[in-house]
Parts: structure tokens; sequence; C-alpha cells
């Protein structure tokens, strides 16, 4: 009977509701308000992201009401194609760690926000160097490295050699083979998964 009533229901989605007046023998007066019952949203952003490249995707599972990505932290700027698609593909304009952040609103309910951190990384561009044409069973080799780690290997040569590395990591490395003949050599380099 107080006109400023507090209601509860039993569940979220759209109630309407009825105020009647009456006034001794004068007839009734009713008026009908409708009522929305939103559900809070709880933002779940996902997994951190580890990419090879400026491009990658995004992975939040939404819950109710409305997302978008925003970017809070990083060396440079982070480009979403549809921001308020949990899933949508974006692009950093530099390598490097971004915290980016998605934020869920239903009707009037309060915000709710998760964060996910980006790692941008490199993808290396392996150089051997040039070819070698060398005088007995020792050569040093020359590749050029980019980014991450490099390791040399063998990958042929005569059947039955054996071959030795000075040192496997180093790009300048020295190379002893226990035949005289021709070899390649790969150089491989590494920046981390998935930047293999």
């Amino acid at each position: 009977t107080l006109e400023n009533s507090t209601v509860t229901v039993p569940s979220n989605g759209v109630f309407h509701f009825i105020w009647t007046e009456s006034n001794g023998l004068c007839a009734s007066s009713q008026d009908q308000v409708e009522v929305t019952f939103n559900k809070q949203s709880v933002a779940n952003g996902g997994a951190d992201i580890t990419a090879c490249g400026l491009t990658f995707t995004m992975g939040a599972s939404p819950s109710v009401g409305v997302g978008m990505w925003t970017q809070t932290s990083g060396p440079g700027t982070v480009t979403f194609a549809d921001p308020n698609n949990p899933a949508s593909l974006a692009v950093a304009s530099t390598y490097g760690t971004y915290t980016l952040k998605w934020t869920e609103t239903n009707g009037n309910c309060p915000s709710s926000s998760d964060l996910v951190t980006a790692f941008i990384k490199v993808q290396p561009t392996a150089n051997a160097g040039f070819n070698l044409d060398t005088c007995g069973v020792i050569a040093k080799l020359h590749a050029i490295p980019t980014v991450g780690s490099g390791t040399w290997s063998r990958v042929s040569g005569p059947a039955g050699s054996t071959v030795a590395f000075n040192q496997t990591t180093d790009p300048n490395t020295i190379v002893t083979v226990s035949t005289i003949g021709q070899y390649t050599f790969r150089w491989t380099e590494d920046n981390g998964a998935p930047c293999a």
C-alpha cells in the first residue's frame, strides 16, 4: 500500500505492475508501470595472449549485456576490428606487452571489467649467411641473427662423417668435420612459443 514500495522478483526480465488508487465512493483509478530487472554482467576477458606477429585474436567469454575491448597500456596502439566482438581481431602497432580490457554493461547495472595481458612477439627470420668454400676440415660459419636464440645443426654431408660445432648457439661458430666434402648446415631461430 506504500507508493514507494520495494519489490523482489523471482528472476530477471520485464515485469508489469499496476498501481490502483481508491477514494471512497469514487471510481478506482489505475496506472501501469513496466520494470526491467537486469542481470549483473560478470566480465571474463579470457586467457592472456602470446602472439607471434602484430595480428592476434581476442578470446573473451561474454556473459550478458554489451561488451567492449579497450587498451589500457602498451608500447604502441592496439586497434580492434570490432571492439564489441568478444573474439575480435586485433592489430598492434609495434611489438611488446599490452594490457587490454574487456568491459560488459547490462542496462543500469554497474559495469564489470577484466584485464588481459597480450605478449606480442617478433617472428624471427633466420639467415644462415653466405655459402663457404674452405680448405681443410675447419670452417667459420656466419649467421645473421635477428631475434630470440639461434642454433646450428647439420642437414647433410658425406656418409659416415661427423660434425663438431665449437658452440651451436654462436652465429659465428667454428665447425670441424671428419671428412672432406660438401655439407649443409642449418641456422634455426626461436623467439619463444609460438615464434619458433
